[in-house]
């Protein structure tokens, strides 16, 4: 998998891969004031943290087991 960097815009989480620049809107569902995020690299999950519903999210990259 190449180097990307992940970045919260509230609404939608991005990924901009390095080396070509590409950029991408993770397919997640249900974010509306998306902060603080996190990645773990073993199991490919993105966490963040929902300031509007309170709540700590976490899905994998491709969108499934969005929760």
């Amino acid at each position: 998998m190449p180097e990307f960097l992940l970045y919260a815009q509230r609404s939608a989480i991005k990924r901009i891969t390095l080396g070509d620049n590409s950029e991408e809107t993770l397919p997640l569902t249900g974010l509306r004031n998306a902060i603080a995020i996190d990645f773990e690299y073993s199991d490919n999950c993105v966490y963040w943290a929902d300031i509007t519903l309170d709540h700590i999210k976490r899905a994998y990259l491709d969108g499934s087991g969005n929760s």
